[in-house]
């Protein structure tokens, strides 16, 4: 019996070991929300359309969003946002129809897509009613009719009509 005790024990620490090692641990994000848009590739508003996961449950899902507001970055009406599956490798949990808060990386596999995580201080849309407040209006994405490309295809700099914060900006060339 006491050789059972002791190979359960094992067992459990084992596994608890297992499972402290995909943890994710980040810091929040520090300074008012103006101070932080230079530090990201997109920060925009919108509501999740559509989640697809990987076959093997393994890697990225993409996330489709109907974008609602943009303060960087994004000017089309749908952008699709990566993230890891799992939260314990620092995925964010979206869920289909909720709206977000999204602060974002821009991918450098695919220009068109944002990645964001735990730690990239992404929220839920009705728990960043301070955070809206400092980034201020913000600008609605271009309809699908005027934006030929719905992709980002030039950088180039701008000063943010809502916060007067310079920043850089990705936009459909005419």
């Amino acid at each position: 019996m006491k050789n059972v005790s002791c190979l359960f024990s094992a067992v459990f620490l084992m596994l608890l070991s297992v499972i402290n090692t995909f943890a994710c641990s980040c810091f929040s994000p520090s300074g008012n929300a103006v101070a932080r848009l230079p530090r990201y590739g997109a920060v925009f508003s919108g509501k999740v359309l559509e989640i697809k996961k990987p076959e093997n449950r393994i890697g990225n899902m993409e996330v489709r969003f109907k974008v609602e507001r943009s303060w960087k970055y994004v000017n089309a009406e749908e952008v699709i946002v990566i993230t890891d599956v799992f939260g314990g490798a620092c995925g964010y949990p979206f869920k289909v129809g909720e709206s977000y808060l999204v602060w974002g990386y821009i991918s450098q596999k695919d220009k068109t897509k944002i990645g964001t995580g735990l730690c990239s201080g992404t929220e839920i849309l009705a728990k960043a009613e301070k955070i809206l407040q400092e980034l201020g209006e913000g600008k609605q994405p271009r309809r699908k009719s005027e934006d030929r490309s719905n992709v980002f295809p030039s950088r180039r700099s701008r000063t943010s009509h809502s916060t007067g914060a310079r920043i850089a900006s990705l936009s459909a060339s005419p």
